[in-house]
């Protein structure tokens, strides 16, 4: 969970962790890799599986399953919810995306996630969610603390890694 990788860094336990948008950015130096839209996860048989996009708005009235607290995706969504001026009707949380797809499956709702925590395909569609919303993933590490050199090439191996596939993503994702 982000608050474990937060403490951990924190703490010295940890070179360096990854992270939604670390709130507490005067602990760490920061780097942000890629830019993670958020999407809408719904059964094949919901009627916004047949839509191309899903704008927030229709998510209003709608039962819910997020991830709790403990995410550092939560607040985001939340966030996003507020600005299209949405009470989230939460009808459960999950502490794990595979659980809330499982909730999403069983039909107590519908889930917000991040692009890259998508479940495999199956009885379960994704669908953008317009305006665009990203989670920012970030590497982070103590201020004023330096990498030692086995750490460091990890550091730039996430980097080099995540500029790929946010190339790749750009290749195959129509704009």
């Amino acid at each position: 969970a982000q608050t474990l990788v937060l403490d951990s860094v924190r703490s010295g336990e940890v070179d360096f962790g990854l992270a939604i948008e670390p709130a507490d950015r005067e602990s760490f130096e920061t780097e942000t890799i890629l830019y993670d839209p958020f999407v809408l996860v719904c059964r094949a048989d919901h009627s916004f599986a047949a839509l191309a996009e899903v704008p927030w708005k229709k998510l209003k009235g709608q039962p819910l399953v997020l991830l709790d607290q403990t995410s550092g995706s939560r607040r985001l969504i939340e966030r996003q919810l507020a600005a299209q001026r949405i009470d989230p009707e939460v009808a459960q949380q999950a502490g794990h995306t595979l659980t809330a797809f499982r909730m999403v499956e069983a039909g107590l709702g519908l889930s917000i996630t991040p692009q890259l925590s998508l479940p495999a395909p199956g009885a379960l569609v994704a669908r953008p969610l317009v305006p665009v919303a990203h989670r920012a993933v970030t590497l982070i590490r103590r201020r004023h603390r330096s990498l030692s050199p086995v750490a460091a090439l990890v550091w730039e191996r996430i980097r080099d890694t995540a500029a790929a596939l946010a190339h790749t993503r750009r290749k195959i994702t129509p704009r």
